[in-house]
């Protein structure tokens, strides 16, 4: 029997039992039999496709001479069955075209490496071959991840965006950590979860082996994964730098996410929101993972919506209004809007939800901030001896961050420093998920760990 605990304490293997762990997990998620039927109106038919090299079960509906509209399922062999409940209502106003990715449903089953790089080329060839004009695309998990690269690889080759519960997009050291904790989240284990997750991450900081001379061989693909496909796309998606595609996307796009999505964290859909053009996220109450299962006629309407109508971005409070804000030695408080300045002292579990500040420092304190601006005259984000998780920040002043003994997760962050993105006196580990830094230190996007000591700077 397989036992993923042991398997996580494999020694110095950690990191790769971890990141491995997390790809079988995916791998299972939404598996289920294709229903081996076609519906009225759905044309259905293999076609040979050239990036993998293999036969595609490809579905057609409604009129090509009507808006066309691709969509892109996740992992699974459920595949373009994902969509089925809805075609019959999106051919009355679309061309639809959807497809079983290559390793999975009905298409060709290989050992190849299926990565988004690859994938993205598929969709192109399909997008090239079958629709012509420049379509609405549409992906689920591992299908938006694939049509946010695409939608980066060919900028100008979209109409419009949308994006269902995207997976992957975080470096993959932080979506390990994230799913192990909500997977453990509420159960009782008999070890120090928190403890473990450390490791987990510190481990994965020097891998022994390279993953993607594990991915790109074919003999180490058959022996290390099995030529498996769904294990081949979760570790090729764990592994892809979504940084140098996210901020060259230029389609308006809309982002959906399930209320109880137990797989791909919100936060991701937040950091698209913060940096994607015109994008708005949109939660379904009650779903999890897979909206258009878990509450169909919730999705099906904020989906629809989505397709149709203009996406108009999601603000937040500009200025200052000369509030300071204060939280000294207390649990769980919450501030929104905007403030002059913010001093937050032995107080855990901060949220900062759209706060806009000339100023946040945190002592001995942890807090998430949920998009935001702090725009300062010296230091923008001060952390001393503090955990801070940052969404969609942004971040602009002489020291845009300085930090002492700390730990800063930042997810599609923007730090802007004319002195420094990030200074220390002491130590601080950083762990950046497609972000961008500009300072005299070096410019541009910024993907993967980093530890500064004393007197280092970005």
């Amino acid at each position: 029997m397989f036992h993923p605990l042991r398997f996580l304490f494999n020694g110095r293997r950690l990191w790769l039992s971890a990141v491995l762990f997390l790809s079988v997990f995916m791998a299972v998620q939404g598996q289920a039999e294709t229903s081996g039927t076609t519906s009225p109106g759905i044309r259905a038919r293999m076609v040979d496709e050239p990036v993998f090299g293999g036969s595609a079960y490809l579905l057609e509906a409604g009129k090509k001479g009507n808006p066309p509209l691709v969509l892109v399922h996740g992992l699974g062999d459920l595949a373009s069955d994902t969509w089925r409940p809805l075609i019959p209502e999106l051919a009355k106003s679309y061309h639809v075209v959807t497809f079983d990715l290559p390793g999975f449903g009905r298409s060709s089953k290989q050992n190849s490496l299926y990565s988004p790089g690859n994938y993205a080329a598929f969709v192109k060839w399909v997008i090239d071959t079958y629709v012509g004009a420049p379509p609405i695309l549409v992906g689920h998990s591992l299908g938006g991840a694939v049509a946010l690269r695409y939608a980066g690889t060919y900028p100008d080759s979209l109409s419009r965006l949308v994006l269902i519960d995207v997976a992957g997009i975080l470096d993959r050291r932080v979506y390990t950590k994230e799913m192990l904790s909500m997977l453990w989240a509420g159960n009782s284990v008999p070890f120090d979860v928190d403890s473990l997750l450390g490791k987990i991450v510190g481990g994965l900081s020097s891998p022994l082996l390279d993953l993607d001379v594990i991915l790109e061989n074919d003999l180490l693909r058959n022996q290390m994964l099995g030529g498996n496909p769904a294990v081949i796309a979760s570790m090729a998606l764990l592994q892809e730098n979504f940084s140098r595609y996210l901020y060259r996307v230029r389609a308006p796009t809309a982002i959906l996410w399930g209320e109880h999505d137990r797989v791909t964290p919100r936060r991701t859909g937040i950091l698209l929101e913060a940096n994607l053009p015109a994008a708005r996220l949109q939660i379904i109450p009650g779903a999890g993972h897979v909206p258009m299962a878990d509450s169909p006629r919730l999705f099906a309407t904020a989906f629809l919506a989505a397709l149709r109508n203009d996406v108009r971005p999601a603000g937040f409070p500009s200025g200052n209004e000369g509030r300071q804000g204060r939280c000294e030695g207390t649990g769980g408080m919450l501030f929104e809007g905007a403030y002059n300045s913010l001093e937050i002292i032995d107080c855990q579990d901060v949220q900062l939800t759209n706060v806009t500040a000339k100023s946040v420092s945190l002592v001995r304190s942890s807090a998430i901030f949920d998009k935001g601006a702090i725009i300062g005259n010296e230091i923008g984000l001060r952390a001393e001896g503090s955990t801070v998780i940052a969404n969609g920040l942004r971040i602009e002043a002489p020291v845009a961050v300085s930090a002492s003994n700390s730990r800063l997760d930042l997810a599609g962050v923007r730090l802007s420093g004319s002195r420094a993105a990030v200074s220390t006196d002491s130590w601080v580990t950083l762990l950046f998920s497609v972000s961008r830094i500009q300072s005299p230190h070096g410019s541009g996007t910024i993907h993967g760990l980093r530890e500064l000591r004393a007197g280092e700077a970005l």
